[in-house]
């Protein structure tokens, strides 16, 4: 990156965001290279909530996705739930 943001050389890091640098110098955020998102300020790392999931004994596979939605409900699959999962 040649530090166009600024009249000075900058820094830049790798924060994971996927941009778009438009010709008018404006960035466009197009998402993640990873599975964390932001949730009420906190970063969430996906893989690691269903790695937790996976180490109760009762689940036997999960997936977590984000979603634009303001609730979490949690979902199974099952006929038979022998306890809560949490």
């Amino acid at each position: 990156m040649d530090g166009r943001l600024g009249t000075r050389r900058t820094s830049w890091y790798k924060t994971g965001d996927l941009v778009k640098w438009l010709p008018s110098g404006d960035l466009v955020f197009l998402g993640r290279t990873d599975a964390q998102v932001k949730h009420h300020g906190m970063r969430i790392e996906l893989q690691e909530v269903r790695n937790v999931l996976l180490r109760h004994s009762s689940v036997k596979a999960a997936e977590v996705l984000s979603i634009s939605q303001p609730k979490c409900v949690p979902v199974t699959n099952s006929d038979k739930v022998s306890r809560p999962l949490w």
